[in-house]
């Protein structure tokens, strides 16, 4: 008796049943918290407190040199003259469409460079490192190794293209359109695809052997593999790794600020937001641009969020 009396202690214990499960569980609750609360408080700092600050900023009238003096309320009045600025709409559409691309290719990218990393072959951890090198680079030395390649002067990529008799003279490639845009795109896309590639990676490496073993034995080619094998196993992933992609592609600011400075058809809300905070001068407006850019991200991120849990 008294053993099956322990022993339903014990279990309550553990299940959390009774008041010494309770009290434990109030213990564990007040130690997680505990544990999370240094956390909590750099979230609040670094994240809270600048968004609830630069929504009190959006809607009073501030600029760079009047900023925490008697600022009159604004209303919507910087909203509007966002929404009126004739760049708004050419930036918003150089954004989506900016974001978009860089985020499929890159996307695409990630996927071609898994499937190699993903075979045996001898060198594959050197691969494997040339790959990634992109990702783990510092991005100020990234640009300044494009903008040299595509100097119309004496680049790299101009010397090659008048190689091969595509052109005569040099492209200047980040001070045209459409150039311009085609090489952010691009320099987008090659930066981030190694972070693509490890997320693919990882679910590729997670897919069961049996599939592949069936499709042998029913003579499956190696692209009726990927079709019917590889791609549906990564659709879910694929879809998630485009949503982060697209996500921080459309919050970017340094890749294209270093390389044409939002000239030549590149500019994007970021640029647009650091225009008029700082070359303008104008933190109410360049505020409010900003709470537009996130206002666009939250109604449009739970919409796709959706489409891709359906699948």
């Amino acid at each position: 008796m008294v053993l099956c009396s322990t022993i339903l202690q014990l279990y309550q214990v553990r299940t959390g049943g009774g008041f010494v499960g309770y009290s434990l569980r109030k213990k564990e609750e007040i130690l997680a918290f505990q544990f999370l609360l240094p956390t909590l408080l750099v979230i609040a700092v670094i994240i809270i407190y600048p968004l609830v600050f630069n929504i009190w900023i959006s809607f009073h009238r501030v600029t760079l040199t009047s900023i925490g003096e008697n600022n009159p309320f604004a209303g919507f009045r910087n909203f509007w003259a966002v929404f009126r600025n004739q760049e708004f709409l050419s930036a918003l559409w150089v954004n989506v469409f900016y974001s978009v691309t860089s985020s499929f290719f890159a996307m695409l990218l990630g996927l071609w460079a898994a499937l190699i990393i993903n075979q045996r072959f001898r060198g594959r951890g050197l691969v494997r490192g040339i790959f990634l090198f992109p990702y783990v680079a510092p991005v100020i030395a990234l640009a300044f190794v494009w903008r040299w390649i595509l100097n119309p002067l004496y680049g790299v990529g101009n010397y090659f293209l008048i190689s091969l008799g595509v052109t005569d003279v040099g492209w200047a490639w980040l001070s045209e359109k459409p150039l311009a845009l085609i090489a952010v795109i691009a320099f987008q896309a090659w930066r981030y695809f190694p972070f693509c590639m490890l997320l693919t990676l990882a679910r590729l490496q997670a897919i069961p052997q049996e599939f592949f073993e069936v499709g042998d034995v029913e003579g499956a080619s190696n692209v009726q593999k990927f079709f019917y094998i590889i791609l549906p196993e990564l659709r879910s992933t694929l879809g998630v790794i485009f949503l982060l992609r697209f996500m921080w592609s459309f919050n970017k600011f340094d890749d294209i600020y270093l390389l044409t400075g939002g000239a030549a058809g590149t500019k994007t809300l970021p640029i647009m937001v650091y225009n008029l905070g700082f070359e303008v001068q104008n933190l109410g407006e360049g505020a409010a641009c900003s709470m537009v850019l996130f206002l666009i991200l939250i109604i449009s991120l739970p919409i796709y969020i959706k489409r891709v849990l359906k699948w």
